[in-house]
Parts: C-alpha cells; sequence; structure tokens
C-alpha cells in the first residue's frame, strides 16, 4: 500500500496545548515541525500517538525542557513559537534582498506545491511498480529454471545405475622365516644312553603394507614334537613349547633322544612356518 504525505500550510504559532491522543492540523504542522528539527521520523497523521510524543521528548531534552515527558504545553509551545518566529524573520529578510518586499504565499501557490508534491510520488509509484514487475519476472525465470534442473537430475538418475563402490582388499602381511637350525656331535649321559644337541636361532621379517621387510619383534611360539615312531614324546630335553623373542636370545635348542624326524612349528603375529629336522646320528 502506498501512502502520500501531503504537507499542510504551516502556521505562525500554536495556541493550543497538545498530548498524546489530540488530534487536528496543528498536531500535523507539529509533527512537520519535529521532522524538520531532526526529533520525528515518522508520518504526517495529524494524529498524536507515541512516535509523536517520543519525537517530543526528545526536542525537550535538547532544549532542555524539564521534564521532557512528551506535553506539549506553555514552555515547550513558547519554545516552538520563539523557533518558528526566528525563522519566519530571516525568510522575511531574504525575500526583501531578493525581491525588495515580503510575500504572502496564496492558496494557489500552496496547491501549485502540493501537485508537484503529488506529481514526483506518482513518479516514485511508477518507479516503484517497475521494479516490482522485474524481481517478479526473475523469480518467474529462477522458478522455472530450477525446475527444469530437478527434472533433469531426476532423468538422469533414473537412467544411471550406481555401482558400490568396493574398495580394493588390504594388503596381506607377507613374512620371511629364518630357522638357522644346526646338529651338533652325538653326546653320552652318565647312564650310557646317547643324544644330539639340536639348536637353532629362529627369526623372522615382515611386510605389512605391501613394502619392505622389518625385523619381527613379537615373540616366537616355537612347538616340537616327535615323530609317532618315536614313542615317548619327552624323549628330548625340551618342553614341548616355548617362548623365543627373536633378537634377545642368542639360541634356543632340544636334545634329541632317539632318531625320528622331530617337527618344529614357529609361530609370531599369526604366521605359522613349519620345519622338520631329522635325526639319525643316533
Amino acid at each position: 500500500m502506498i501512502c502520500f504525505i501531503v504537507p499542510s500550510v504551516t502556521l505562525a504559532t500554536f495556541g493550543r496545548d497538545l498530548q498524546y491522543g489530540s488530534t487536528g492540523d496543528d498536531v500535523a504542522e507539529l509533527q512537520e515541525f519535529l521532522t524538520v528539527q531532526g526529533n520525528y521520523m515518522g508520518p504526517i497523521t495529524g494524529n498524536f500517538y507515541s512516535l509523536t510524543r517520543q519525537g517530543l521528548i526528545s526536542f525537550q531534552t535538547v532544549n532542555n525542557i524539564s521534564p521532557a515527558a512528551g506535553y506539549f504545553g506553555p514552555i515547550t509551545r513558547a519554545k516552538v513559537n520563539s523557533t518558528l518566529a526566528s525563522q519566519e524573520t530571516a525568510s522575511n529578510a531574504q525575500a526583501i534582498q531578493e525581491t525588495g518586499a515580503t510575500t504572502t504565499p496564496s492558496k494557489n501557490d500552496t496547491t501549485t506545491a502540493l501537485q508537484a508534491q503529488i506529481n514526483a510520488l506518482l513518479v516514485q509509484l511508477q518507479q516503484l511498480n517497475a521494479q516490482v514487475q522485474t524481481q517478479t519476472t526473475i523469480q518467474q525465470q529462477t522458478q522455472s529454471t530450477l525446475q527444469k534442473t530437478q527434472q533433469n537430475v531426476q532423468q538422469i538418475q533414473q537412467n544411471t545405475t550406481l555401482v558400490p563402490y568396493v574398495p580394493p582388499p588390504a594388503p596381506q602381511p607377507q613374512y620371511q622365516w629364518s630357522t638357522n637350525i644346526t646338529k651338533s656331535r652325538v653326546s653320552k649321559l652318565a647312564d650310557g644312553n646317547t643324544y644330539l644337541d639340536v639348536s637353532m636361532t629362529p627369526t623372522y621379517k615382515v611386510s605389512k603394507d605391501g613394502g619392505g621387510f622389518n625385523d619381527g619383534r613379537e615373540p616366537i611360539i616355537i612347538t616340537i614334537a616327535p615323530n609317532e615312531g618315536l614313542g615317548d614324546p619327552n624323549g628330548f630335553i625340551l618342553q614341548p613349547v616355548s617362548r623365543w623373542v627373536s633378537g634377545l636370545r642368542s639360541e634356543i635348542g632340544f636334545s634329541a633322544m632317539k632318531n625320528g624326524i622331530y617337527h618344529l612349528t614357529f609361530t609370531a603375529e599369526g604366521s605359522i612356518h613349519t620345519e622338520d629336522v631329522v635325526v639319525n646320528e643316533l
């Protein structure tokens, strides 16, 4: 909704008290005066309500009128009339200087001025209507483009079969084992039985990312079991299971009391390495 602000002819003086709820031409003139003074930013309505009272309080505060409560009484009215009189005096002085006499504005002059203001407002209204029309056209074009884009996306989704991404399997660790198994000479016990010492220094290297191999540092579990034909599995000097940490001990071994095949199993980090030792020297 477009509101036309039509100012009325400014009176020379104010003649009555005004307060919240007052209405009339003098209220409109007070609103115009406060607007010129920079104390009122609202519309010129001729109605004295909250905005007008706040503008009057601002004027009273600036001019040290106490109390500054927004009542337009004799003190404030005298200040406003004095200001208007000063402005009228200055205006008349300029009129005399420029024309040699003072003139009183006629009704026709006021009507002409009002018509000029109305014409200017009509031009602004036309410009606003043109801007609104332009914005409406842009919004319609944007909405149409958005709808077409959504339709294209839906069409692409319908015509496209999505293949789920399957990541490549993680590289499995690779192991390299070295047991360095050696057999020593045959020895004889005090009871006359013979035995053969078998020693080893097991180590392993591991590559976990497909790159180079590094020395393994996890404990190595060694299981030694004789062949079934050897009889008593405790016929050698070593517990069936032994824990070995690579690099911390120089060697580990067992004493074979009988000929046969001894099955060795080395386990570390989930890697299992098996190796047989054949004893036929006894």
